[in-house]
């Protein structure tokens, strides 16, 4: 331990060493003016000579006692607080008192600095000290600095307020320049040293006036219809509009920072902010072994990074896209649950029944699974492999070491399924129920797409953009239900932990929406006017695809549960083990032969052939 602690002595006084010398010599400075004050003008000359050697050497070694004794050393000036002035004035005083020690003890007879020089000195030398660790922050401060491009910030509240705070200290890309807020009471007023020049119908004169091109939303908790409005106003003004992050970002801790960003797609949806139990979650997932197929899909590395925030003991990720893996991982930083990478497919059952054995895991989310609608038309043998063979492996090896909890992420699809992929995730979810008696808990999610996820119809939007046009959209009146990455998983999660073994559960996704005023918001959102601007070209409905899809099926009644957002499929149709463990025999041999329409049409029609109708064993909720 004695040597430990002079190491990081040394360490922190060679990073303060500049400082301190700066500080050194304007406090003996400060004791130099005092001695002038002190006389008249006419410093003695007893006090010059030795004497004064003898003083700056006593000033210089107290107060760097008084350093090392309240670890002065680690103020940083330019982020000096009140804390840290309150801690410089301790340093001073200390120094002083062991000044007059000195002086009323060994050096009584001969005392080299007077009582009086010594208070007005010390009193000098810490205002002088204290002015300048504040200089920094002051000319970050001054509105007149010329460094970044100008910003207006919509909002002058503590959020507004604390990212003038922030961009000024950082003095990176953006300078704010003035404030725009709907309280009658700010405007014409500054705040954080910057003028409110008006509401937010202010949008364009505010802009103008302040010669700014960006525009930043600083409301973390105003609503999608309010963000989308600002947005427009500020696009038709000329403005890059940002956002900062949202209240569960900032709650949850992902954002970390009022980091800007621009305004993406789900702020502009109009959902509500979901919550979750979170004491729930992290008693579902604390200290426990998870497994995460499809690990490194948009939904599987955003399920690997929520479950690492519930403190398990280990996360396995398991896919067949190795840099995928490398990059989470990388990202994910060090921090946290253990996370190992395994390399893989789905319907490698030895390579399946390695990795369960290996790592025993108690919880498992099964992600992996191709789903792009048109692809697996052609190639319906890939979904019989992928889906559902690969789904029947990865739930009997769970059901060999002994799984607590296996988690199906299933898709609206799924409902009535007329596809490929609605077919192969339909059968996926009735594995789950024929395994109703098993000592493993098995269950599925059902939920529509996922903002910006592979396969959606959003990201396809973006390059069309990008590249100027025109947007495609299959049909006037395709509708399609949409739920933010985040919302999804955190519902997710959520089913995991009140689940009932073989139920299916069904996430509230809100209201169905249109593609094509999908389209014209995105476009709207990057400043663009439809049709002026660019175009929406119809192509006509792809194979596999319907015009509006559907949560619940025809026969199924969908039941409440302790979560609103969630409900329950209260009856659905199954087949038992044996006759799963048949089905998928014949699927996986029909896929070996390669006759895709008659793959096609057995996957289809055994997903929609329900031999018999039974209500799920209910079990003590969990």
């Amino acid at each position: 331990m004695w040597r430990v602690i002079p190491l990081h002595l040394l360490d922190g006084l060679r990073i303060h060493g500049l400082d301190w010398f700066v500080e050194i010599i304007i406090l003996n400075a400060a004791y130099a003016l005092a001695f002038w004050v002190r006389y008249g003008g006419r410093i003695p000359a007893e006090y010059i000579g030795a004497r004064s050697l003898l003083s700056i050497g006593i000033i210089t070694a107290t107060y760097s006692a008084s350093v090392i004794l309240f670890r002065s050393y680690r103020i940083v000036w330019r982020f000096a607080s009140v804390r840290d002035m309150v801690q410089l004035a301790l340093t001073v005083a200390t120094s002083m008192l062991l000044i007059a020690m000195v002086e009323l003890g060994p050096l009584r007879a001969d005392r080299p600095i007077p009582l009086s020089a010594l208070a007005m000195g010390g009193t000098l030398g810490y205002l002088a000290i204290g002015q300048l660790m504040g200089l920094s922050r002051l000319q970050s401060a001054l509105p007149h600095r010329r460094w970044g491009e100008p910003l207006v910030i919509i909002g002058a509240g503590s959020a507004g307020v604390a990212l003038v705070r922030q961009l000024q200290a950082e003095r990176g890309r953006y300078r704010p320049v003035a404030f725009l807020d709907d309280d009658r009471r700010k405007i014409g007023r500054d705040v954080a040293r910057l003028r409110v020049l008006g509401s937010r119908d202010d949008i364009a004169a505010a802009l103008k006036q302040s010669k700014a091109q960006n525009l930043a939303i600083a409301v973390p908790s105003l609503p999608p219809d309010q963000i989308r409005a600002l947005s427009r106003m500020g696009s038709l003004a000329g403005a890059r509009v940002l956002v900062v992050p949202s209240m569960h970002e900032l709650l949850t801790g992902s954002a970390g920072r009022l980091a800007l960003r621009d305004v993406a797609m789900e702020d502009l949806m109009d959902r509500a902010e979901v919550a979750v139990d979170m004491d729930a979650l992290r008693a579902g997932f604390l200290g426990k072994r998870i497994l995460v197929t499809g690990a490194a899909g948009s939904i599987g590395s955003e399920l690997v990074r929520q479950i690492r925030s519930l403190d398990p003991a280990a996360i396995t990720m398991f896919d067949n896209n190795e840099s995928g893996l490398t990059d989470l991982r990388d990202a994910l930083g060090p921090a946290g649950a253990t996370l190992h990478l395994r390399l893989g497919t789905v319907q490698d059952e030895v390579g399946i029944r390695r990795v369960f054995h290996e790592m025993h895991p108690q919880v498992v989310v099964h992600a992996a699974a191709l789903k792009h609608v048109d692809l697996l038309e052609s190639q319906p043998h890939e979904a019989v492999r992928v889906n559902v063979l690969g789904t029947w492996i990865c739930a009997k090896a769970a059901e060999q070491v002994g799984v607590e909890t296996f988690l199906l992420i299933s898709s609206d699809k799924a409902v009535d399924p007329v596809g490929v992929l609605g077919a192969s995730k339909r059968l996926g979810e009735l594995m789950m129920v024929s395994l109703r008696n098993s000592k493993t808990l098995f269950t599925a999610v059902r939920f529509g797409n996922v903002i910006g996820s592979r396969g959606s119809v959003l990201p396809r939007f973006e390059q069309q953009i990008t590249h100027g046009g025109p947007l495609t959209v299959t049909h006037p009146d395709v509708h399609r239900y949409f739920m933010s990455v985040d919302e999804a998983v955190r519902l997710v999660l959520q089913s995991a932990v009140i689940a009932r073994p073989g139920c299916i559960y069904v996430l509230d996704m809100g209201e169905d929406v249109s593609i094509v005023n999908v389209a014209m918001r995105l476009a709207q959102l990057h400043g663009l006017r439809v049709p002026e601007d660019i175009e929406i070209v119809f192509t006509g409905m792809r194979p596999g695809e319907r015009m509006h899809e559907a949560l619940v099926g025809q026969t199924e009644s969908p039941a409440a549960t302790v979560h609103p957002k969630v409900r329950e499929i209260a009856r659905a149709g199954v087949y038992d083990r044996g006759d799963i463990a048949s089905l998928v025999a014949l699927l996986q041999s029909l896929a070996d032969e390669g006759e895709h329409e008659v793959v096609r049409r057995h996957l289809i029609e055994s997903a929609c052939s329900h031999p018999r109708s039974v209500q799920p064993a209910v079990t003590t909720d969990r």
